[in-house]
This record gives C-alpha cells, sequence and structure tokens, in this order.
C-alpha cells in the first residue's frame, strides 16, 4: 500500500510539470523580443560597417583631394606651356615651310652632281661618247595622279585656298616635278668588259643613282683590227628629298655632309 501510494504521487508529480499554465501570448512576446534583438544586432553591425566604409572613402577623399591641390599649379604650369609651345609653332610655321620650298627648289639634282657621278668612277678603258638627259613619266606616280583625277580636285582646291604663299608654292612644284623621273641614257665604249661592268655596279651604288642597268652590247671591230664593245647604259636618279621615295629629311650633319661630298665631286 505504502509503494503504491508513492508511486501515485510521482506520477502527479510528472503530470503537473508538465502542464504550462503560461499562455501563448506570452511565448509569442518572448519570440518577438529574441528576433528584435537579432534584428537589432544586425542593425547595428551593418550600421557599423557602413560607417567605417564612410570613414574610409572620406580618408581616401581627402588625399585625393589634397594631391589635386599639389598638382593644380602644375597643370596650370603645363598649360601655359603648351600655349607657349603653339605660340611659338606657329612663329616658326611660315619660315619652316620658306625652307621646305628653298630646299625644293634644288630639284632636280644639279647637273654637275651629275657628271661628277658619271666621271667619278670611270676606268681608263671606259670611253663615254653620249649622254642623255631627260624627264619621264614615274609609274608610280602615273598611277596616283590617275587616282587623284577620278577621285576629283575640289578637296585639294579647298585645301591650298587656305595655304600660305609658299605652302602653295611648293604644292604646285610637287604637282609638276613628283611626276616625273630623270632619267640618264649613257653611251660608250669600252675595251675591258669586266671593267664596264664594274663601273655600272659603281655607279648603281651612287647616292644620286637609284638604279643602273646595262641596255645593249655590241662588239665592234675598226680597221686597224682593234676590238671594242660599244654599249647603251640607263641610269634612273633617286628623288631628291620631299619627293616621293626619296630618303628621310636630312639633318644638319647629313646636309653639312653631303655638301662637302658636293664640293669634292666638283672639284674633281
Amino acid at each position: 500500500m505504502g509503494r503504491r501510494s508513492r508511486l501515485s504521487s510521482a506520477g502527479a508529480q510528472l503530470i503537473v510539470k508538465n502542464i504550462d499554465f503560461l499562455p501563448d501570448i506570452y511565448r509569442q512576446r518572448s519570440a518577438q523580443q529574441q528576433a528584435r534583438l537579432w534584428w537589432l544586432t544586425v542593425v547595428v553591425i551593418f550600421g557599423a560597417a557602413i560607417g567605417a566604409a564612410s570613414s574610409v572613402q572620406l580618408a581616401l577623399r581627402r588625399s585625393v583631394q589634397s594631391q589635386l591641390a599639389e598638382l593644380e599649379p602644375q597643370s596650370v604650369s603645363a598649360q601655359q606651356l603648351a600655349l607657349q609651345l603653339a605660340s611659338v609653332q606657329s612663329q616658326i610655321s611660315v619660315p619652316a615651310h620658306s625652307a621646305a620650298l628653298y630646299s625644293y627648289l634644288k630639284h632636280p639634282w644639279p647637273r654637275s652632281q651629275v657628271l661628277a657621278t658619271l666621271v667619278a668612277p670611270l676606268p681608263a678603258t671606259v670611253r663615254l661618247s653620249e649622254i642623255k638627259l631627260s624627264e619621264q613619266a614615274s609609274p608610280t606616280a602615273s598611277a596616283s595622279e590617275n587616282a587623284e583625277h577620278s577621285t576629283g580636285n575640289a578637296p585639294a582646291d579647298a585645301t591650298a585656298a587656305k595655304l600660305s604663299p609658299a605652302e602653295s608654292d611648293l604644292a604646285q612644284l610637287r604637282q609638276q616635278q613628283d611626276s616625273l623621273q630623270v632619267v640618264i641614257d649613257v653611251t660608250g665604249f669600252a675595251t675591258d668588259v669586266s671593267e664596264l661592268h664594274q663601273y655600272i655596279n659603281e655607279l648603281g651604288r651612287s647616292r644620286l643613282v637609284g638604279s643602273a642597268q646595262l641596255k645593249s652590247l655590241a662588239k665592234l671591230t675598226s680597221d686597224d683590227r682593234t676590238t671594242q664593245t660599244r654599249f647603251d647604259v640607263q641610269l634612273i636618279l633617286r628623288p631628291g628629298y620631299g619627293q616621293p621615295g626619296a630618303p628621310d629629311s636630312p639633318t644638319p650633319e647629313s646636309l653639312a655632309k653631303q655638301g662637302r661630298q658636293a664640293n669634292e665631286e666638283s672639284a674633281r
């Protein structure tokens, strides 16, 4: 009996412990409070992150502004230098165009230099009998001229109206001379053909000659039974500075060197 009463009292206590006398509204309020705490924690964390990022950006902005303030005088100085450069370029443009026109007026190559080029490497076994110099249309220049005529000259005329007198004269000279190439036909006699070929090779390496080609050879026997070889050679001179296919613009040093060479050739 005593044992059963103890068991029954323990079961009653267990039942009482499992019974929750609090209403559901208290449990909901507790859950809401916990949720609010979590949201508040998240908001605080995000707010701190945003504040830290704003602080970093503000520091970077101040640093950039200080750098811009330091660079502003340099920028103003660079703009002033650019304006001075543009002014100087506008001032030297007219003398530069006049210098280009003066240089172009020396085309074609002086005849004295051409004769010096022909005579300087001439061996004793080769004798020149006739030299003909003529100007012929260049194949590449003819093709470019045809293309220009097919497209029309209105844009070129409009551009020419804006040119200075020196530029306009230079453009007219180039239009007349750039389409031409100087051809030299040389006739002579040689007693040694090997020296003749060497002479032609020397001509081809000259700074004035663009190409040297042997056109014909013919053996001739005179009354005294001496044999000579009649030859015809054609030379095409190089374009001058400023013309299509010409070498690069000369430097003062190269011009001085060419002047010395020209004087030496003329002296020969």
